[in-house]
């Protein structure tokens, strides 16, 4: 039987593969840890998450190549830089093919997928939350008019409870 402790005793990420630009190294790399990925793809979809407009695959790639570029490589970006000037500039220069290319195909692949399932989901999860809100509001009458029986204490509990779930965050 093997241990996982004794797996995890000796473990290490692959070493990031090294990039020339313009007479700088740039470090890429050829693994992103998991909670990263996470980070990348949530900072890349949370906009759309917040979106009332249609979906928009312009700045749906704008923000994931931009993201890829920070999570993978050792450039750092002032706060202040638009994603679509980083964009802009990592494309006219070369820069995000060159890192793009030294990323290994299957951990980039892997990442394009989640990225295109979190987005699919994502739309999926508004436009059913839309729908959700659209058929609320116009059965609304209706329910206001089956609350004007309704004991105020069995309300006034009710509301309670909406109160506490909602600080708590479960919804």
């Amino acid at each position: 039987m093997v241990k996982f402790s004794e797996i995890k005793e000796n473990f290490e990420y692959p070493d990031a593969k090294i990039v020339e630009f313009k007479g700088k190294d740039i470090f890429v790399k050829q693994y992103l840890p998991t909670d990263e990925k996470y980070g990348l793809l949530f900072v890349s979809i949370a906009p759309l998450s917040l979106e009332t407009k249609p979906y928009n695959p312009l700045v749906g790639e704008i923000l994931f190549d931009t993201e890829v570029v920070k999570y993978y490589s050792n450039i750092e970006f002032d706060e202040e830089e638009s994603s679509f000037k980083i964009f802009d500039i990592l494309q006219v220069e070369g820069l995000m093919d060159l890192i793009v290319k030294a990323i290994p195909i299957d951990e980039y692949e892997e990442l394009q997928r989640l990225h295109k399932e979190y987005i699919e989901y994502t739309l999926e999860f508004n436009g059913n939350l839309a729908n959700g809100l659209q058929s609320l509001l116009s059965d609304l009458p209706q329910i206001m008019h089956e609350f004007d029986d309704l004991d105020p204490e069995v309300l006034a509990r009710g509301q309670e409870m909406v109160k506490q779930l909602t600080e708590e965050k479960h919804i």
